[in-house]
């Protein structure tokens, strides 16, 4: 199984590592925004099959080195490392913007910072200003692995752009679960594959809401029976409840809350998944068609 080491950068103590007072009264420290991240990509890593090492304290109370930690990733074995930052400079001006780095001359390092950069630049927003945002550094959590490793700065803390943005929870979550897909890609990492026992439970709901005789196994005739959802057809038809409820659990979180509605993150869930399983990538279930065979397992 696919090892992905990781930590949030510095400590909760470290010296001068925090927004400006005049940005955010709070002064939040860089290391709980670097945690924030580093325990929302424990929640995405949870679709697939991977497992996780984190190298700093949790508590952020006890400062852990760098090479301490890069040690704990190397004897572990893990395949890829990722070193969670935010950066400064800006001084209270605007611009900024997500930065990424990997060790000079590593192709896989490259590959996985340039796939987890475009990954997080497209759900999180914040491009900036910054004319080299992917760069190549010997930093110690890059030159001290013995696996191919990135160090991500998810926004500047001292700037007017990026600073309200990034302290919210919900560019956390965004970033960390793109940052979880990326790694997935680049590597190839399979989501988890839900138990026999789930699916036709996801079965007796769809037939029981399409009016199907209600049995737990999908063949033609409840195939035959399912309708178009979507935003423009269907939007509230009992059946999009529990389509949602099934791309959350298969990893799909963007869809939100089982709401009953196709709005746009339904659509947007929907497009998720039927570009990682081979369909044509609408946003639309359509009745009959390749996305309710891939949801039925048929």
């Amino acid at each position: 199984m696919f090892q992905l080491a990781y930590c949030a950068g510095h400590y909760l103590n470290t010296p001068g590592k925090r927004t400006l007072k005049s940005l955010d009264k709070n002064q939040t420290k860089e290391w709980v925004l670097n945690d924030r991240i580093a325990r929302y990509l424990e929640k995405a890593a949870e679709a697939y099959e991977v497992k996780l090492l984190r190298t700093d304290d949790e508590t952020g109370k006890s400062f852990i080195d760098i090479p301490d930690r890069t040690k704990k990733a190397n004897r572990w074995g893990a395949d890829v490392y990722l070193d969670i930052h935010h950066n400064a400079g800006i001084g209270g001006k605007s611009g900024g913007g997500v930065e990424a780095f990997c060790y000079p001359g590593s192709a896989k390092g490259k590959q996985y910072r340039d796939t987890i950069y475009a990954e997080v630049i497209a759900a999180g927003g914040l491009k900036g200003n910054r004319s080299q945002p992917l760069k190549e550094k010997a930093f110690d959590s890059l030159a001290l692995t013995d696996m191919p490793a990135v160090l991500v700065e998810y926004g500047f803390m001292d700037s007017q752009t990026d600073t309200p943005v990034i302290l919210s929870q919900d560019y956390a979550k965004k970033v960390a679960y793109a940052t979880m897909k990326a790694i997935a890609k680049v590597a190839g990492i399979p989501k988890k594959v839900k138990t026999d026992e789930s699916l036709s439970d996801f079965v007796r709901q769809v037939q029981k809401a399409i009016g199907a005789a209600v049995d737990g196994i999908a063949g033609p005739e409840t195939l035959g029976k399912t309708v178009t959802l979507s935003a423009q057809r269907n939007d509230t038809h009992p059946a999009v409840k529990v389509v949602q409820k099934r791309l959350y659990a298969l990893g799909y979180q963007q869809v939100g809350e089982a709401d009953g509605i196709a709005g746009p993150k339904f659509t947007a869930a929907v497009k998720a998944y039927q570009r990682d399983n081979g369909c044509w990538v609408d946003g639309e279930i359509t009745a009959g068609n390749k996305t309710w065979k891939k949801l039925l397992s048929l």
